[in-house]
């Protein structure tokens, strides 16, 4: 909602799993469950989350979360967030938190994130976390 509405962009949101194995049984019973949402899409969610639970110890404690952005003439641009540990998702949930107990963030209700923090306050209170930036564009 908010790429389309702020900055006028389409987007299309993917999850990769470290094993490209697990990536092609993923996107093999995506295209069975239909288009989302539906109850079936969520019930197989749980079914494939209990079954993924016991090879979580095979995995790696990095984290990452990538984005690319394609322009219609060619133009690309590319953005990754890694750090350690599975906690890239929560972060921003736990900046404003962080915000609204200090005082910094005064504002109620829904807030744009764009709106509230700029690119270079968002990028370093990131990096005050551990969490490494990298681009392309």
């Amino acid at each position: 909602m908010l790429l389309r509405q702020d900055l006028g962009l389409e987007a299309e949101f993917r999850v990769a799993l470290e094993w490209s194995f697990a990536n092609r049984i993923m996107t093999w019973l995506q295209r069975r469950s239909g288009p989302a949402p539906s109850p079936a899409r969520t019930g197989l969610a749980r079914v494939l989350s209990a079954l993924a639970a016991p090879f979580s110890v095979f995995g790696s404690e990095i984290s990452s979360l990538q984005a690319e952005v394609f322009g219609a003439s060619g133009e690309y641009a590319r953005a990754v967030l890694t750090g350690l540990g599975q906690r890239l998702a929560v972060l921003p949930c736990v900046l404003a938190l962080e915000a609204l107990a200090d005082g910094g963030l005064r504002e109620r209700g829904c807030i744009n994130p764009a709106a509230w923090l700029g690119p270079d306050d968002w990028a370093s209170r990131l990096s005050a976390r551990g969490i490494r930036f990298d681009g392309h564009a």
